[in-house]
């Protein structure tokens, strides 16, 4: 597949984080509706960058299209986690949001710790994690998620690899394809979101988190 020459892949900036969250909305919380929807995937976004210390967007035509976050072994800015703080304190306020919000973290909190006891493990590739990713549907077929992916990859190889954690709304045929393992199926013990699951997905009646790696 032939990259498109007009989109331009840049380093993610604090200016690009409301496209990607809009993206983040439209995609993963559309079951969320108003407010709900956008506490929701600014309060993820926020979290990802949070924990990531590399970023990358695919722009054109002044829209940004993907973005990718990358873990390593840099310290990431502290300013996404206390705008987290505040979001969550926000949407804690509003008794309309607390309960979506309320799963909202409960499901990060579940997707830490699978991510936590991979990093800690002898697995492979768990020297660095991909927080993100994400392409615009108006992208699809141009390639983005490819190239983001293997900057990504690049970005990773001097530490021996990467992981990536994922669940059953998401393609994971895509990380398969891109010679990645599964290395760990977890049944999630919060409500799944309404969003329908991927064909990829697996078909035993849970709404399951994986986790993905590959050694370099």
């Amino acid at each position: 597949m032939r990259e498109r020459a007009d989109i331009l892949y840049r380093p993610f900036e604090p200016g690009d984080f409301e496209a990607v969250a809009e993206l983040m909305r439209a995609q993963w919380s559309c079951d969320l509706e108003g407010a709900a929807g956008e506490y929701s995937a600014s309060i993820d976004l926020c979290g990802y960058l949070a924990d990531a210390d590399w970023g990358l967007v695919a722009e054109g035509r002044g829209q940004v299209l993907g973005a990718v976050l990358l873990r390593t072994d840099d310290e990431p800015d502290p300013k996404w986690a206390a705008r987290r703080d505040m979001l969550m304190a926000e949407a804690a306020a509003d008794p309309s949001l607390e309960e979506e919000i309320h799963r909202d973290v409960d499901i990060l909190e579940e997707e830490a710790l699978l991510s936590d006891e991979y990093a800690q493990s002898d697995g492979i590739g768990n020297g660095a994690e991909i927080k993100l990713l994400i392409v615009s549907p108006a992208a699809q077929g141009l390639g983005v998620g490819g190239r983001l992916f293997g900057e990504a990859k690049r970005r990773a190889a001097e530490l021996g690899g990467f992981y990536l954690l994922t669940d059953d709304s998401c393609d994971v045929g895509f990380y398969e394809h891109k010679g990645m393992r599964r290395m760990a199926k977890r049944a999630s013990a919060v409500e799944a979101p309404a969003c329908p699951q991927t064909a990829d997905a697996d078909d035993d009646g849970d709404f399951n988190l994986y986790v993905y790696a590959q050694g370099l």
